[in-house]
């Protein structure tokens, strides 16, 4: 079996694709398997896979003709790929060439920890051809989560962030049964979650991947898209906060309850001035006097008012290059 697979699920990927499998192709962790499962793309995807896998063998191209979700389309690669360690590797993402070796590293010192995650760069505009897009902000979705299983659950749901730590290198068993069977806004989310019920997820507090950042009106319309009433019009992300809950594989105590409360709530505070921007603005202005993102439990510290670490980690982004 090959020690460490990586998933690409990708849709119409041409423009990027490329840039994407010789990232992968240069870890220096050789030992990796590189599949690509194409979503019935009708672009140049299966050609550009096929040249770059005749040069390279570590890359299989699976392709399908019946398209799918992009639920669907990450389980998919999950389940084309051996590997014993797993991450998922979009194709419009970068890796630091030691992206494996260290993320590896990690889940080799330390059988208790299901998932290692590398902090994330997240680009505010594309990048072009061979460069980095300009560094909008590290990723704080990936800190370390390290108790029992109640107290990472905790620590996961009170902030999940952009859940950066799905990108993470996974022990192939902790993704064993922990996709949902339908897709709605915040899926990858209840997937995540699921995986904790495995294992702690470790941090490498460096940044070893770089992504594009969804913009939020993005997200805002596939929360339309999947409105079913009056409550999920206010709470976008109540559909994913309730079947977190409902997941057998979720302690139920009052506390995992509270938190999965703000969870849904925060959505109401971010999407809001999306919809409607002077009620929105209120909304969050409200939040922010309240001391919102003080509530949930098991936050991990708080930030005193006016630091912003990101700013910290652009300066280092800048003096790296």
């Amino acid at each position: 079996m090959t020690l460490v697979s990586a998933g690409m699920p990708v849709l119409n990927g041409a423009a990027s694709i490329e840039r994407a499998l010789r990232s992968l192709a240069s870890q220096t962790h050789r030992e990796l398997e590189i599949v690509v499962c194409d979503n019935a793309s009708d672009d140049a995807t299966p050609a550009i896979v096929r040249r770059l896998a005749s040069e390279d063998n570590r890359i299989v191209l699976c392709r399908f003709e019946d398209r799918v979700d992009i639920r669907g389309s990450f389980q998919r690669a999950y389940e084309a790929a051996q590997g014993e360690f797993f991450f998922f590797a979009p194709a419009d993402d970068r890796w630091h060439s030691r992206f494996v070796e260290k993320t590896l590293a990690r889940l080799l010192a330390d059988r208790s920890l299901a998932a290692a995650c590398a902090r994330i760069a997240f680009a505010a505009v594309p990048a072009a051809e061979g460069r980095r897009g300009k560094p909008a902000y590290v990723s704080f979705g990936t800190k370390e989560l390290r108790g029992d299983h109640r107290q990472n659950l905790l620590g996961y749901l009170a902030d999940p962030f952009d859940n950066a730590r799905a990108f993470g290198l996974y022990r192939r068993t902790a993704l064993e049964a922990a996709f949902p069977s339908l897709w709605y806004p915040g899926w990858d989310w209840q997937m995540t979650a699921r995986t904790l019920a495995r294992g702690g997820h470790g941090e490498l507090d460096e940044v070893l991947a770089w992504r594009e950042a969804t913009p939020p009106e993005r997200y805002a319309a596939e929360f339309a898209r999947q409105r079913r009433g009056p409550l999920t019009r206010l709470l976008p992300h109540l559909p994913v906060a309730r079947a977190i809950w409902r997941d057998p594989t979720t302690p139920r105590c009052p506390k995992v309850a509270w938190n999965l409360a703000l969870l849904a709530l925060r959505s109401h505070i971010n999407f809001a001035p999306i919809a409607r921007p002077r009620y929105g603005g209120f909304v969050q202005w409200l939040a922010g006097r309240a001391k919102f993102r003080r509530w949930a439990i098991n936050r991990g510290p708080v930030l005193p008012p006016g630091e912003d670490p990101r700013e910290d980690w652009r300066a280092r982004l800048r003096s790296s290059g």
